[in-house]
């Protein structure tokens, strides 16, 4: 994925190449930026955390084993033990989860 700083700068090589460029392609261009920017910044304050989802297989923790999860409507993080098709329980519940490290 590229960076926001890198989109700025082509955006801003962009503008610099054509100065007669439309202010409908100006907006486009910023409103992209702000997505980066957004995506980003919840990536760094999820550092670790992994979006889930039940309905979507790509989000779900590629194989069996113990992970930290996050359920969002108790607001409880606890340990649950991912099957390989679903959590323990609660996976409907489950927002987040993440791996558990040993330290170093």
């Amino acid at each position: 994925m590229e960076s926001s700083n890198d989109y700025m700068y082509r955006c801003i090589d962009i503008i610099n190449a054509d100065k007669n460029i439309s202010e409908t392609t100006l907006i486009l261009m910023f409103q992209e930026f702000k997505k980066k920017v957004e995506a980003e910044v919840e990536a760094e304050n999820n550092e670790g955390w992994i979006k889930y989802n039940w309905n979507d297989r790509k989000t779900h923790p590629p194989k069996y084993g113990k992970y930290l999860i996050f359920r969002e409507k108790c607001s409880k993080t606890h340990f649950e033990v991912w099957n390989g098709n679903g959590w323990a329980s609660s996976n409907n519940d489950c927002t987040h989860y993440r791996t558990i490290e040993k330290p170093k």
